[in-house]
């Protein structure tokens, strides 16, 4: 009885031990993911979204990029053994290449997104896809042509450190800087003691009121407040600043301390942050980059002497 208790006890150890060669199971690839391909960092950002289903032995997925409103059928999708690749193909015939490898644990992607001879990084995690809400109607404040509602606004926060941007509900490029400043300014910076004010502007012929509902949905935080000014009533106020003839500012980032006040003429910021656009490239110190924007904040929201 000892002899076979012996036997029997290292062939259980053998028997619970991997078999050589034996090829482990492969990451699973369908689901819902959510990431960011990056041209410039900071500067050039764009948001994607993807989801994949198998159907029999074959992977099938669409591509959204999600600043764009635009979906596209993934073309040439596969995975063998951890390394995943993909194409999409736009209207315009153009073909981005995705080349990455799939983390063991299935939660991560990362790669090189390819086009025209351009590789840029891009990462996708996995996330539960968010269900669609038609009847949510997010909280965007009408402005009247003198800004009081605004105007309310900012001097309600005096005290806080405020950032102030106008942007346009359809244009790509206007979401694609509020999805940075999600990144680089909302998610990472937890300071109660900031504010943040979101004005959508009638920039090109196509904004409108409820497209800007649609638009308000790329950003979350407690600290922001978000509004609509069919009469570009903040595009105006911050003019001057703007470098090219007087005309409305858009696509501005204005970041403002706690005792400045809005009183008949719009308060001086502290700091202003504007992209290249238009063909009017900033000076260096007030050229837009997520990081930047964090540093100017972050600056400000230091506490002061004897605070």
């Amino acid at each position: 009885m000892r002899k076979s208790l012996q036997l029997i006890v290292p062939f259980a150890l053998l028997t619970s031990l991997p078999l050589q060669g034996q090829k482990p199971d492969l990451p699973r690839l369908e689901g819902h993911w959510e990431g960011v391909a990056v041209s410039v960092p900071g500067e050039m950002e764009a948001d994607v979204e993807i989801d994949i289903a198998r159907t029999g032995e074959k992977l099938q997925g669409r591509f959204d990029f999600t600043t764009q409103g635009k979906t596209y059928e993934i073309q040439d999708l596969l995975l063998r053994d951890h390394a995943v690749s993909f194409a999409v193909v736009d209207e315009q015939k153009v073909t981005d290449f995705f080349n990455g490898t799939i983390s063991p644990d299935s939660s991560e992607i990362t790669g090189k997104m390819t086009e025209n001879l351009q590789s840029f990084p891009f990462t996708l995690h996995r996330r539960e896809p968010t269900p669609d809400r038609a009847d949510f109607l997010p909280p965007v404040l009408r402005v009247a042509d003198d800004g009081a509602e605004l105007r309310q606004a900012f001097n309600g926060d005096q005290g806080h450190v405020r950032l102030l941007m106008t942007l346009s509900p359809t244009s790509p490029y206007s979401k694609m800087l509020l999805r940075i400043v999600q990144r680089y300014v909302l998610d990472p910076i937890a300071s109660s003691d900031l504010r943040v004010y979101v004005v959508w502007e009638p920039v090109a012929r196509a904004d409108s009121e409820q497209i800007s509902y649609a638009a308000s949905h790329l950003v979350s935080d407690p600290r922001l407040r978000q509004f609509w000014s069919a009469s570009r009533f903040t595009g105006h106020a911050f003019a001057h600043l703007a470098g090219h003839d007087g005309k409305p500012l858009a696509n501005s980032f204005l970041v403002f301390d706690r005792d400045k006040k809005w009183t008949d003429q719009p308060p001086t910021p502290d700091h202003t942050r504007l992209p290249l656009q238009n063909g009017v490239n900033p000076p260096a110190d007030q050229r837009l980059n997520g990081a930047k924007l964090a540093d100017d904040l972050n600056a400000r929201l230091l506490p002061k002497p004897g605070r």
